[in-house]
């Protein structure tokens, strides 16, 4: 994968996150990857709302993984 995109993990569990980074590392995935973990802050993460304002921090992601299965 480009490691020029960025990833966004929306994920509520602390050991699905854990999993996920594993993985990505066994499989040399480099992308940076950003976790929130909760739709509300996913969206304020897409929208660019505060506390995700700056665009470096918090970059337009080019995949996203959701955890379907998640509160709010």
């Amino acid at each position: 994968m480009n490691s020029e995109i960025s990833i966004l993990l929306i994920e509520d569990d602390v050991v699905d996150v854990k999993i996920v980074k594993r993985a990505f590392k066994e499989i040399n995935i480099t992308n940076p990857l950003h976790v929130v973990s909760n739709g509300e802050e996913a969206l304020k993460y897409l929208k660019h709302e505060a506390p995700y304002t700056d665009r470096t921090n918090s970059p337009e992601p080019g995949l996203i993984l959701l955890d379907l299965n998640m509160p709010i």
